[in-house]
């Protein structure tokens, strides 16, 4: 996966999260990851193969 569409997938995953008014860490426990890879994936600093 290229740079830019890591960077639209964490603007994606932020944006639904912000609509349903949940917080990084909750989601971060509901998915199993720590909240700040889940901050990293959502600034788009997370590189996905």
């Amino acid at each position: 996966m290229d740079i830019n569409k890591n960077i639209l997938l964490g603007k994606k995953i932020k944006e639904i999260k912000k609509k349903r008014g949940l917080t990084q860490d909750f989601l971060a426990e509901k998915v199993g990851i720590d909240a700040k890879h889940l901050s990293r994936i959502e600034c788009g600093k997370t590189r996905f193969r």
